[in-house]
């Protein structure tokens, strides 16, 4: 197509217009300090890495020997479970989560504290999933089922659960005994997102009850007290036994309790402002019960099998024979109505971002007697990596008179933890 002269000398302009402002950029760019050319270079650089591990599972690492190590171990163990991928934003509210329960209002109705589970409250919400090794499912099934269910009102948290059992037996009736050294069944909750000053109520067959603030887990501070048995839940309790207790030669069924505790008791020490939950909060919560190996004494008597450990079965398996693991406990959402069936953490990326870093950190400093500097000598997961959920967390020190820790900062969620520092260069800005 031919060009007209006013077209043509209208694109000849442009084009000398573009010479001009080419050959200005040389020129200031000639002028310009070696500073700002590096400072483009960076930013042009961090572009590519963000663009790059915005892509699911990939990452890129800084070229250091701790960074191609990483790269190593990911190689390895990509087709693990711990080093599986997320592929888009709209996976990271369920991904990896654990158990969970959805609690309903009673809504004016009322349940009597008997043991018996048989209140038209308890029969209108379902049972949770059966109890497994506390260890892990890959473990042998618990010989006995064990189940619970939720409610609440506006001052008290609900609880039943039915344990079965062929051999019904405790001999401990001290309430604040050692209730962990015989068949006994436990419940432990956080009132708050801190994880910290949760509570612990355990109940045996007889109606014994021991009950304590947990200022933080034995985990995270061995040899040091940090539970607290002065601690009063004010808990009312109810346990149904249709066999007999202490009795050999029969063969029992099952026992059941109930717990009703105040709102009021739980939140005791956390940092609550209203005491009971809010429509759909979620708390971390973990249910569980040890079994011990009985035999006859002489004269006919029960008796744990020495030499033999008991087994421990819990709700959320916890990758270890521990019920103060926090991080790998499972939640439950509290609902004002019972149409609402859907479960929901909206913050559940950023616990999973907090615990997969933190428990790497105890990993390397177990293995190494010191914390890590960097990001790469971490065996983390990879979807920290490619920023698919949520910013890799920067941990820093806090040192005061009285003791040391730090905090984790993830866009304004604040969490207290034993001291250390890791930080890496490769994630500086946020998505």
């Amino acid at each position: 197509m031919a060009m007209d002269s006013c077209s043509y000398k209208h694109t000849a302009k442009h084009v000398l217009m573009a010479f001009g402002l080419f050959a200005l950029g040389i020129m200031l760019g000639h002028f310009t300090s070696r500073t700002n050319v590096d400072t483009i270079k960076e930013t042009a650089s961090l572009s590519r890495q963000r663009r790059s591990t915005h892509a699911p599972c990939k990452f890129t690492t800084v070229q250091t020997q701790a960074g191609r190590n990483f790269d190593a171990r990911y190689s390895k163990n990509v087709l693990s479970k711990k080093h599986a991928c997320v592929n888009s934003r709209k996976e990271c509210l369920g991904f990896g989560l654990p158990r969970n329960y959805n609690a309903y209002h009673l809504d004016m109705k009322s349940i009597l504290i008997d043991g018996k589970v048989d209140d038209d409250a308890w029969t209108e919400v379902p049972w949770s999933e059966l109890f497994v090794d506390i260890r892990s499912e890959v473990y042998p099934k618990p010989i006995y089922d064990t189940k619970f269910k939720l409610r609440w009102d506006d001052n008290n948290l609900y609880f039943a659960a039915v344990l079965q059992d062929n051999h019904l037996w405790a001999t401990k009736t001290s309430n604040d005994s050692e209730l962990w050294s015989e068949n006994s069944f436990s419940l432990l909750i956080a009132a708050d997102d801190s994880l910290f000053n949760y509570k612990q109520i355990d109940v045996n067959v007889l109606g014994t009850v021991t009950d304590l603030l947990m200022k933080k887990s034995y985990y995270d501070a061995p040899g040091q007290l940090v539970h607290n048995l002065k601690w009063d839940s004010n808990a009312t309790v109810g346990v149904y036994t249709p066999g007999t207790i202490n009795t050999p030669g029969d063969r029992d069924q099952y026992w059941s309790v109930e717990i009703s505790v105040p709102f009021e008791t739980l939140a005791i020490m956390t940092n609550r402002v209203e005491q009971a939950p809010n429509n759909n909060e979620v708390w971390f919560l973990q249910l569980a019960r040890t079994q011990h190996v009985l035999r006859l004494t002489k004269d006919g008597q029960y008796e744990i099998v020495p030499n033999i450990s008991g087994k421990w079965w819990a709700w959320q398996p916890s990758g270890a024979i521990n019920l103060h693991l926090q991080d790998r406990w499972g939640l439950v959402q509290f609902k004002r109505t019972n149409t609402d069936r859907k479960f929901e953490f909206q913050n559940w990326h950023i616990y999973k971002a907090l615990f997969d870093v933190l428990e790497a950190m105890k990993v390397f400093k177990a293995k190494n007697g010191v914390y890590a500097s960097t990001l790469e000598e971490l065996d983390i997961p990879p979807y920290l990596l490619s920023h698919t959920c949520v910013d890799v967390p920067e941990i820093s020190m806090r040192e005061n008179r009285s003791q040391a820790d730090f905090d984790i900062n993830v866009r304004s969620m604040v969490f207290d933890f034993p001291p250390a520092y890791i930080r890496s260069d490769k994630f500086v800005t946020m998505w």
